[in-house]
């Protein structure tokens, strides 16, 4: 499997949560450059992508000034290929971003990680 058909199969994996609980920020309009066909945010399809693992749940919080998203962090994250992985990674970073915060190298993204997705980094 190739990291574009584990990121399409994440996609369809996502898009079909029909009863999805997301919740994420709003990015301006000023990014609609990264946006999806779907007219779908970064910070909305890192969502939609976490929530895969997560029956549909799951919640992006907007940033803080001053803030930004540090990585997989809790107890049951450390093996969570949802969000160890390239394409959550690089979504959350645009997230970051969006919201005009800085964004974590990956090597800090994954350090609580003890499984990375091999087909995507």
């Amino acid at each position: 499997m190739s990291k574009i058909s584990l990121a399409t199969f994440l996609f369809l994996l996502a898009s079909r949560l029909v009863d999805a609980q997301l919740v994420y920020p709003t990015c301006p309009t000023t990014w609609s450059w990264s946006f999806n066909s779907f007219g779908q945010s970064p910070c909305a399809i890192a969502a939609y992508l976490q929530g895969a693992c997560n029956h549909g749940v799951f919640t992006i919080p907007t940033l803080d000034s001053g803030n930004s998203y540090t990585g997989p962090t809790g107890p049951g994250d450390a093996s969570d290929l949802c969000k160890c992985n390239t394409v959550v990674y690089s979504l959350m970073s645009a997230c970051d971003a969006c919201q005009g915060a800085k964004w974590f190298p990956w090597s800090s993204w994954t350090q609580n990680c003890t499984a990375i997705d091999p087909l995507t980094t």
